[in-house]
């Protein structure tokens, strides 16, 4: 299952899947391909990649064209691993960095994909180095939120 920092899909494995995808539906007998990365952090036991191929009533031709996407995702596979930044190294190399706005994103607390929201290892890290230029988001506390507005250091 590729993990979240490698689903990206502008480059690296996933884009050469999309590519693949993409020759395939040249073809005027397939109606779409779809690719399915997964969510790795999700509960169920089915929630590996996923390969999705419709065709004008050619059941072999999707079938093998489904083959086809997961051979080369398989091929491929050890381009998915994925090594990210320690917090204390991501913190400091972005407040190091110079102009545009850097974010930090805890890929595993996503709300999105029914993550709890309430991931603060980042916030840790920034607090621990005393950051004043940072802005953090997407935390779901509202003890916590109550706190800083108490604090003054929320807006109401």
């Amino acid at each position: 299952m590729p993990p979240l920092g490698r689903q990206g899909t502008a480059r690296g494995p996933m884009r050469r899947l999309y590519d693949l995808a993409d020759e395939m539906e040249k073809n005027p007998k397939v109606i779409s391909v779809s690719i399915f990365a997964g969510f790795p952090y999700a509960d169920i036991p089915d929630a590996g990649l996923g390969v999705y191929v419709v065709t004008d009533d050619d059941q072999a031709l999707a079938e093998r064209l489904a083959g086809e996407l997961a051979r080369v995702a398989w091929q491929h596979r050890h381009e998915f691993i994925h090594t990210a930044l320690p917090v204390k190294d991501a913190v400091a190399k972005a407040l190091a960095a110079d102009g545009r706005p850097i974010v930090l994103a805890d890929m595993a607390d996503n709300t999105g994909g029914g993550a709890a929201g309430d991931g603060t290892e980042i916030l840790r890290e920034l607090l621990r180095v005393g950051a004043r230029s940072a802005t953090v988001a997407c935390i779901w506390d509202a003890a916590a939120v109550q706190a800083c507005v108490k604090a003054g250091s929320a807006p109401r």
